[in-house]
């Protein structure tokens, strides 16, 4: 894959028939690749994996009159489960899924976990991994479809803070949630790196509906929880939990 003539064909079919086109699903580093050239020809691009940090992402060309995408437009989770209760390699159930006759580039990330493992895949793909995953290694193996907000892996600390905004935009809130400059909020919300409750933000002056979950990636989780008034200098006080 050419990831330039990629990334211009797709957004030049995204803004002829105004709506969203995804690629395959590709590596973080073609999807950096990509990120770059877009931001050099001015073009929204936005990568979406079906989690933060996502190893492997679809590229996502939006039409300029679009404010969001959403996560499950373009990608499915899929919980497989190992009949006897073993944690198996990603080896072990990528081979599996290699063996149905798929191609590669349909899977994202493959989580494995206690007793099965977390599947992200493109969404006219789901179905047909449901009902034909039987095994992997030497044990069946049944596949269940799974929201994007019911994957977990890790259990990870929690920490309450208030911090302080003069407006509910969402470059503010970035700023304040991840210990940003100004000008580095703009740019990763412009890239396509902050997702508010599983969408794609694309604008800095969104304003914002609490409560609402921020993924910016790369740098964290955070969920915007409530308002608690006016500090003495009359900013907005935010109660935020950090993940």
């Amino acid at each position: 894959m050419d990831i330039r003539d990629t990334v211009e064909e797709l957004c030049e079919r995204a803004q002829k028939r105004g709506r969203p086109f995804f690629t395959p699903f590709v590596s973080a580093e073609d999807a950096e690749r990509a990120l770059a050239i877009a931001r050099v020809q001015g073009l929204e691009l936005a990568l979406l994996g079906g989690r933060e940090n996502a190893e492997r992402v679809r590229i996502c060309a939006l039409p300029s009159a679009y404010f969001s995408v959403s996560e499950e437009s373009a990608v499915r989770a899929l919980y497989l489960r190992a009949h006897d209760g073993k944690k198996y390699s990603h080896r072990d159930y990528l081979g599996s899924l290699m063996s149905l006759g798929i191609e590669r580039d349909v899977i994202g990330d493959i989580l494995p976990v206690e007793g099965g493992a977390y599947l992200f895949t493109v969404p006219e793909m789901a179905d047909y991994l449901v009902q034909n995953i039987d095994g992997v290694s030497r044990t069946g193996c049944t596949a269940t479809a799974v929201g994007l907000e019911d994957v977990v892996c890790e259990e990870g600390k929690t920490e309450e803070v208030t911090v302080s905004v003069t407006s509910l935009r969402a470059d503010c809130v970035v700023c304040a949630l991840f210990h940003l400059s100004r000008e580095q909020a703009l740019t990763l919300i412009e890239r396509g790196l902050l997702r508010v409750n599983g969408e794609i933000c694309l604008k800095p002056e969104r304003r914002l509906t609490l409560p609402c979950r921020l993924v910016l990636r790369g740098f964290g989780m955070a969920e915007a929880a409530e308002e608690l008034g006016a500090s003495k200098r009359g900013k907005l006080r935010l109660r935020c939990i950090r993940y």
